[in-house]
Protein backbone atom coordinates (compact mmCIF):
# COMPACT_ATOMS: atom_id res chain seq x y z
CA UNK A 1 0.00 0.00 0.00
CA UNK A 2 1.44 3.70 -0.93
CA UNK A 3 2.15 6.27 1.33
CA UNK A 4 -1.06 8.17 0.90
CA UNK A 5 -3.66 5.05 0.98
CA UNK A 6 -2.10 3.96 4.60
CA UNK A 7 -2.46 7.74 5.93
CA UNK A 8 -6.05 7.59 4.78
CA UNK A 9 -6.99 4.62 6.33
CA UNK A 10 -5.15 5.00 9.54
CA UNK A 11 -7.28 8.42 9.88
CA UNK A 12 -10.51 6.70 9.02
CA UNK A 13 -9.81 3.76 11.39
CA UNK A 14 -9.38 5.72 14.52
CA UNK A 15 -12.81 7.97 13.32
CA UNK A 16 -14.32 4.12 12.51
CA UNK A 17 -13.38 2.52 15.70
CA UNK A 18 -14.08 5.61 17.63
CA UNK A 19 -10.41 5.56 18.82
CA UNK A 20 -8.59 7.82 21.46
CA UNK A 21 -5.63 9.41 19.37
CA UNK A 22 -4.04 9.44 22.98
CA UNK A 23 -4.02 5.94 23.68
CA UNK A 24 -2.98 4.91 19.73
CA UNK A 25 0.01 7.51 20.78
CA UNK A 26 0.88 6.34 23.71
CA UNK A 27 0.76 2.45 22.41
CA UNK A 28 3.39 4.22 19.42
CA UNK A 29 5.40 5.78 21.78
CA UNK A 30 5.71 2.44 23.78
CA UNK A 31 7.12 0.58 20.55
CA UNK A 32 9.85 3.58 19.96
CA UNK A 33 8.09 5.92 17.93
CA UNK A 34 10.04 8.87 17.30
CA UNK A 35 7.45 11.31 15.72
CA UNK A 36 6.01 14.00 18.26
CA UNK A 37 2.49 13.53 19.66
CA UNK A 38 1.98 17.04 17.27
CA UNK A 39 3.11 15.16 14.29
CA UNK A 40 1.08 12.12 15.21
CA UNK A 41 -1.78 14.73 15.56
CA UNK A 42 -1.22 16.52 11.91
CA UNK A 43 -0.60 13.14 10.35
CA UNK A 44 -4.24 11.39 11.60
CA UNK A 45 -5.35 14.65 10.14
CA UNK A 46 -3.61 14.09 6.78
CA UNK A 47 -1.91 17.07 7.41
CA UNK A 48 1.57 15.83 7.39
CA UNK A 49 3.06 12.84 6.18
CA UNK A 50 6.05 10.54 7.96
CA UNK A 51 8.44 8.27 7.07
CA UNK A 52 7.31 4.14 6.25
CA UNK A 53 8.75 2.97 9.45
CA UNK A 54 6.83 5.57 11.68
CA UNK A 55 3.59 5.16 9.68
CA UNK A 56 3.94 1.01 10.04
CA UNK A 57 4.52 1.43 13.85
CA UNK A 58 1.24 3.91 14.30
CA UNK A 59 -0.48 1.30 11.98
CA UNK A 60 0.93 -1.43 14.92
CA UNK A 61 0.13 0.89 17.75
CA UNK A 62 -3.88 0.80 16.09
CA UNK A 63 -3.53 -2.69 16.30
CA UNK A 64 -2.39 -2.64 19.92
CA UNK A 65 -5.33 -0.73 21.34
CA UNK A 66 -7.88 -2.44 19.25
CA UNK A 67 -6.58 -5.68 20.91
CA UNK A 68 -6.53 -4.06 24.71
CA UNK A 69 -10.08 -3.20 23.69
CA UNK A 70 -11.38 -6.48 22.83
CA UNK A 71 -9.77 -7.80 25.93
CA UNK A 72 -11.65 -5.48 27.82
CA UNK A 73 -14.98 -5.92 26.41
CA UNK A 74 -13.80 -9.94 26.87
CA UNK A 75 -13.78 -10.53 23.48
CA UNK A 76 -10.84 -13.48 22.47
CA UNK A 77 -7.52 -12.25 20.47
CA UNK A 78 -9.01 -13.16 17.44
CA UNK A 79 -5.50 -11.48 15.62
CA UNK A 80 -3.87 -14.96 16.51
CA UNK A 81 -3.30 -17.50 14.24
CA UNK A 82 -5.07 -20.49 15.02
CA UNK A 83 -3.61 -24.33 14.75
CA UNK A 84 -5.34 -25.47 11.66
CA UNK A 85 -4.02 -24.00 8.44
CA UNK A 86 -7.39 -23.70 6.96
CA UNK A 87 -8.89 -21.56 10.11
CA UNK A 88 -10.83 -23.42 12.16
CA UNK A 89 -9.76 -26.22 14.97
CA UNK A 90 -9.95 -29.89 13.72
CA UNK A 91 -11.48 -32.35 16.26
CA UNK A 92 -9.49 -35.20 17.62
CA UNK A 93 -9.46 -38.84 15.45
CA UNK A 94 -12.55 -40.90 16.19
CA UNK A 95 -11.72 -43.82 18.25
CA UNK A 96 -11.86 -46.28 15.60
CA UNK A 97 -8.64 -44.66 14.08
CA UNK A 98 -10.81 -42.76 11.12
CA UNK A 99 -10.12 -39.14 9.84
CA UNK A 100 -10.33 -36.21 11.56
CA UNK A 101 -14.03 -35.58 11.93
CA UNK A 102 -13.40 -31.60 12.37
CA UNK A 103 -13.34 -29.15 9.47
CA UNK A 104 -11.14 -29.85 6.57
CA UNK A 105 -9.62 -27.95 3.59
CA UNK A 106 -10.73 -28.45 0.36
CA UNK A 107 -6.83 -29.49 -0.25
CA UNK A 108 -7.37 -32.14 2.44
CA UNK A 109 -10.18 -33.51 0.33
CA UNK A 110 -8.09 -33.86 -3.02
CA UNK A 111 -6.67 -36.92 -4.07
CA UNK A 112 -4.18 -35.47 -5.97
CA UNK A 113 -1.76 -34.05 -3.06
Amino acid sequence: MDAEEQRRQFGQTLLREDLDLHDVGRAYFAMTGSASEEEVALYALEMLMLPQNQRDLLTLAIGSVLQSQARRAGFEDFTQQPDDHCGAPRSKPDDEGGRDRGLECDRDRRTDH
